[in-house]
């Protein structure tokens, strides 16, 4: 899963606690064209201004245009920042990190009506969830910890009795 979040320069506390004042005239998002970010701010902040970006246009100008403030914030992937903060450490911060804007799941695409298909591959993705190779692949190639969430299993074991 992948979760966005608001990016704000460090002495903005504005959305620190919740996203409600985003959806005001006065603050102005910077967005990539037709792009999650456009879609999230149009959404969820109608009364925001949009400063769009042409999709053809690298995701780094979306935290440019909040570092030189021609923008309030931006929403992006953890993974997006950590890269920019990786490079300009301390010029941004996420906003609210306890709480993403949004959470995105991966997806697949198969065959139209091949639900055999489609089946066979759910119930692979599944078994590598629940034996925890998704998990392992994760900790040995994420360049940036934490910047993806791990599914959660659909189980949990019971309460040890503390009884043999």
């Amino acid at each position: 899963f992948s979760p966005v979040y608001l990016i704000v320069r460090p002495d903005d506390t504005r959305f620190d606690r919740s996203y409600e004042a985003l959806n005001d005239p006065k603050v102005k998002l910077a967005v990539l064209d037709g792009e999650m970010s456009e879609v999230i701010a149009r959404q969820n902040f109608p009364q925001a201004k949009v400063d769009s970006i042409p999709q053809t246009s690298d995701y780094s100008l979306l935290t440019k245009e909040v570092e030189t403030k021609k923008a309030d914030a931006t929403i992006i992937e953890p993974i997006t920042f950590a890269e920019y903060n990786a490079h300009n450490p301390g010029k941004l911060k996420i906003a609210n990190k306890s709480n993403p804007i949004s959470v995105f799941a991966g997806g697949y695409g198969v065959p139209l009506n091949d639900l055999a298909f489609k089946r066979m591959i759910d119930v692979t993705l599944n078994e590598l969830m629940y034996n925890h190779t998704v998990e392992r692949l994760l900790k040995k190639y994420e360049k940036y910890p934490g910047t993806m969430f791990l599914p959660a299993l659909p189980y949990q074991l019971p309460p040890s009795t503390g009884k043999k």
